[in-house]
C-alpha cells in the first residue's frame, strides 16, 4: 500500500492512505481546502512554493509530525499550526516572518523549530514554554535580545542563533544543562557571556565574527567541551584562567590580535587542532612542544621569523602552514618531523633550503612558493611520498627553473 505521495491530485485518490506528501518546488500558490481530507498524515513538505498562509483546514491533520514549509512568502506566522497536537518539527526558514504569536506556548510536543532567514526582531516570552525543544536555528534574523524564559528550555541540545544583533543573553541561559552545540557567530558580543560558565554539557561554542577582547576563565569548567571557534574577534589577551579547558580539542583563533601565549596554555593537553593565523605572533611559541597531541597546526601570517631548533618535538604534527610569516632560515629539524604530512611555507623570505629529512618521511605536500628562492632545493629526492610542491617565485629565463627543479625525483616531475 503506497503512503508517500508526490502529487496532490493522486494523493487525494486515497485520502485515508497517505501518510507522507511531498509538494515541494510545485509552484503551489494555495493549499486547497482539500488539504484537510488527509487525517492521517505524519508529514507535510511545501517548501519551495508562493504560499503565503494555510487554509484552515490545516486543522483536521490531528497526526501531523512534520510540517516543512520553507522558502514561501510568509509574513505573518502561521497561527493555525500552533492548534496541531502531535507536530515534532516545525520548519519556517527562508520566508518574511517578523513576529513570533504567542499560542507558540501550545507547541507542547515540538522538538525541532527552524525560523532561519526571517525578519524576527525579538522573541515572546511564551517561546520558553516549549518544553521538548531540543534543537532551534533562529540564524539570520535580526533578534537584538532573548526572553529571560528561554531558560525554561531544559531540553535544548543545539541552538543556533548566528548574523543576528545580539550583544549578550539573561543569566538564565546558564540553566540549559544540555545543551551541546551553541552557535553564536557575527553577533556584537564583546565578552563571553558569564552564563556559559552553567553550561557544563556544551561540547562545541562557535562565537566567531564578534568583538571579543579577552578570553578569561568563563570557559575553563566546561567538562565536555571539545570545540572553540573565536576566529575574526578582537582578542588580545588569553587569560591563564581560559588554559583550563583541558579537554579542548579544536581551537580556532585565526584573524584575532594575539601577541603572546601565556605560559598556561600547556595546560591544553587534548589540543588535536590550533589556528592562531592572522595574528600578531613574533615568536614560535616553544610551549607547543608540550601539547603531546597536537597534529594540526597553523601559524599563517603572523610576524615569526624564526623557527626553534628543537621544533622536531612536535612528534605527532601531520600539518604545518607558516605561509605569510618573515622566515629567511629553516632548522634541519623541520624536515625530521616522521609524521608531517604537509608543510607550508609560501611567502616568507626563504632564499635557499636543503633538505635534511629522515628516510621515513611521510612529507606529501610542500608548498615554497612566493619566497625569493635562488638556488637549486637540495634533498628533494629523500621525500619519497611527496605528491604536491609549489616552488614559484619571479624567474626571468629557463635556466632558472631548470636549476631549480634540479633535485625532484622523477616520479613528481
Amino acid at each position: 500500500m503506497q503512503t508517500d505521495f508526490h502529487s496532490l491530485p493522486e494523493a487525494l485518490q486515497t485520502p485515508h492512505q497517505v501518510r507522507k506528501l511531498d509538494l515541494t518546488d510545485q509552484n503551489i500558490s494555495e493549499l486547497p481546502h482539500t488539504i484537510g481530507n488527509f487525517r492521517f498524515i505524519k508529514e507535510l513538505h511545501l517548501g519551495k512554493n508562493q504560499l503565503s498562509y494555510l487554509p484552515r483546514e490545516i486543522l483536521s491533520l490531528k497526526h501531523l509530525r512534520v510540517l516543512r514549509v520553507p522558502q514561501n512568502r510568509f509574513f505573518d506566522f502561521p497561527v493555525e499550526v500552533t492548534a496541531l497536537p502531535l507536530l515534532e518539527e516545525l520548519d519556517l526558514r527562508e520566508n518574511k516572518i517578523h513576529e513570533l504569536p504567542v499560542q507558540i506556548r501550545n507547541f507542547t510536543r515540538l522538538k525541532r523549530l527552524s525560523l532561519a532567514w526571517n525578519n524576527l526582531q525579538c522573541l515572546p516570552r511564551e517561546f520558553g514554554f516549549l518544553g521538548a525543544l531540543k534543537y532551534v536555528d533562529l540564524k539570520y534574523n535580526k533578534l537584538t535580545r532573548l526572553p529571560a524564559e528561554i531558560g525554561r528550555l531544559r531540553e535544548l541540545r543545539v541552538a543556533d542563533f548566528d548574523w543576528n544583533h545580539l550583544r549578550e543573553l539573561p543569566e538564565s541561559f546558564g540553566n540549559l544543562k544540555k545543551l551541546r552545540k551553541l552557535s553564536l557567530a557575527e553577533n556584537k558580543f564583546e565578552q563571553i557571556p558569564t552564563a556559559f560558565a552553567l553550561l557544563e554539557g556544551l561540547a562545541y561554542l562557535d562565537m566567531s565574527w564578534n568583538l571579543i577582547a579577552k578570553l578569561d576563565h568563563t570557559l575553563a569548567g566546561l567538562p565536555y567541551l571539545r570545540i572553540l571557534d573565536v576566529h575574526n574577534n578582537r582578542i588580545s589577551e588569553i587569560a591563564p584562567g581560559f588554559c583550563k579547558c583541558r579537554n579542548l580539542k579544536y581551537f580556532n583563533a585565526k584573524g584575532n590580535r594575539i601577541g603572546f601565549l601565556p605560559y598556561a596554555f600547556n595546560e591544553l593537553q587534548s589540543l588535536y587542532s590550533l589556528d592562531i593565523s592572522e595574528n600578531q605572533l613574533e615568536e614560535f611559541p616553544g610551549l607547543f612542544c608540550q601539547l603531546k597531541k597536537l597534529t594540526h597546526l597553523n601559524l599563517r601570517f603572523n610576524n615569526i621569523s624564526r623557527l626553534p631548533a628543537d621544533i622536531s618535538c612536535l612528534s605527532r604534527l601531520k600539518s604545518l602552514y607558516l605561509g605569510g610569516n618573515t622566515l629567511t632560515y629553516l632548522p634541519a629539524a623541520v624536515f625530521k618531523m616522521e609524521n608531517l604530512a604537509y608543510l607550508g611555507l609560501t611567502e616568507n623570505k626563504l632564499r635557499d633550503i636543503t633538505i635534511d629529512s629522515s628516510e621515513n618521511s611521510l612529507l606529501q605536500g610542500l608548498y615554497l612558493g612566493g619566497n625569493p628562492i635562488n638556488k637549486p632545493v637540495f634533498g628533494l629526492q629523500k621525500l619519497r611520498y611527496l605528491k604536491q610542491l609549489t616552488l614559484s617565485r619571479y624567474i626571468s629565463n629557463k635556466e632558472d627553473i631548470c636549476s631549480l627543479l634540479s633535485e625532484i625525483p622523477v616520479e613528481i616531475q
